[in-house]
């Protein structure tokens, strides 16, 4: 599944969120400009490398600068793919600017670099020995994603479907007969929810076989 759109209304523009988004690319965009070499050494001197802290001796002899706690801050700032930005700047995009325009927008772009402070702590701490960098704002954006909770508990999230599913009660039976020849027809998504009656109830999503040949749904 993925997430296009919220259904909660915006009372301002939301500032923070796309300069956020045009930090984050524009540094991405530098960080193409690099050779293979120079962007190790990049992510090493600006990612977040927790043996960095844990064992200065080391950091000392492998040229890293002491006392310098910046990565905390600029790690957010990196990413390592295409892929990786794109994830990370929809979500910040899709949630983001409901919680900027509740929060106010020096308030909010507080909030988002102290969640990325704080997962880069986090990392520090369950990995002390790590001499991997670690970059991505996907720490600060869980933290959004948190605050989005918390704020909008009744939100609902619009989602594009990627594969066929039917939609069903959970420990409901579906039944499925042998197929036989000529009989066996495809079943839609769209087919089954309209058998589906008008009231609340708990369903999950269950992948859909190729070829069906007949499914009940029933709401307990």
């Amino acid at each position: 599944m993925i997430p296009i759109r919220d259904t909660i209304p915006s009372r301002s523009a939301p500032v923070v969120t796309w300069a956020l988004i045009a930090v984050n690319a524009t540094v991405f965009l530098c960080e193409l400009q690099f050779a293979p070499e120079q962007l190790e050494q990049f992510f090493y001197l600006f990612g977040m490398v927790p043996a960095r802290y844990s064992h200065p001796e080391w950091a000392r002899s492998i040229g890293f600068p002491i006392d310098d706690y910046w990565p905390f801050l600029t790690s957010m700032f990196l990413h390592g793919g295409w892929l990786h930005l794109i994830a990370n700047m929809w979500t910040l995009w899709l949630f983001g600017k409901a919680v900027e325009d509740r929060m106010g927008r020096m308030r909010f772009l507080l909030f988002y670099l102290l969640a990325g402070v704080a997962a880069g702590l986090t990392h520090w701490f369950t990995n002390v020995d790590s001499t991997m960098p670690a970059v991505g704002a996907s720490g600060a954006i869980a933290g959004v994603l948190g605050a989005y909770f918390i704020l909008y508990p009744r939100a609902r999230i619009i989602v594009i479907h990627l594969y066929r599913f039917l939609v069903s009660e959970p420990g409901v039976r579906r039944h499925a007969e042998r197929p036989r020849a000529g009989r066996c027809r495809r079943r839609s998504l769209v087919g089954a929810r309209r058998r589906l009656p008008r009231r609340r109830c708990v369903v999950s999503a269950i992948s859909a076989p190729a070829r069906t040949c007949t499914a009940q749904i029933r709401a307990g």
